[in-house]
């Protein structure tokens, strides 16, 4: 009985370590464009320590399946309701590569990796979501009998080995733009 429940011990625990990934804000890098305005980007985050880990598979204490980013852009209030602020994902890469970097869900307000301000302030207050996403190759998806639009791999036990415990790096522009006139 007592080596069932050590294999069993053994079993749960390398299933949840296959999707420790690191990711830390020292890694997030902000490039700033302000050749039409001045645009100061304030970052609101403290360090972020724990694990991403996709939805459901946060067992452990340290594991979250979510990591939001706050930051807080200030620009010249004699220019805000002619310029929109865009905030976008520029890079994502997991341990130094991209090959799996569309595993990394980013959520910016509200919007998939790219988002267009409208500025009526003079401060605007940006909130990026990040989440990993499961890999789920074709087999797999018969396997769990889930629906085939839901692969996104070639090969899930590969893209383990490529991103388990690995940081994920993201590179986000902050850039102005003059507003489009209808």
């Amino acid at each position: 009985m007592i080596a069932v429940l050590l294999g069993f011990a053994f079993t749960f625990t390398s299933a949840v370590a296959y999707w420790s990934t690191e990711l830390d804000t020292s890694n997030v890098q902000i490039e700033v464009s302000d050749e039409v305005a001045h645009l100061e980007v304030l970052d609101m985050n403290s360090a972020v320590t724990g694990w991403l880990v996709p939805e459901g598979y946060d067992y452990f204490v340290g594991e979250v399946t979510e990591v939001i980013f706050r930051y807080q852009v200030s620009l010249d209030k004699e220019l805000i309701r002619t310029i929109n602020l865009i905030v976008e994902s520029m890079e994502v890469t997991i341990g130094g590569e991209t090959t799996y970097a569309h595993l990394v869900d980013i959520d910016i307000g509200g919007e998939k990796d790219l988002k267009v301000y409208d500025l009526y302030n003079d401060t605007v207050d940006v909130v990026i979501k990040v989440r990993l996403i499961e890999p789920i190759d074709a087999l797999e998806a018969i396997e769990r009998r889930i629906d085939a639009s839901q692969v996104n791999v070639e090969d899930s036990v590969s893209a383990y080995e490529s991103i388990k415990g690995q940081k994920i790096e993201i590179k986000l522009g902050f850039r102005i733009e003059a507003r489009q006139e209808n």
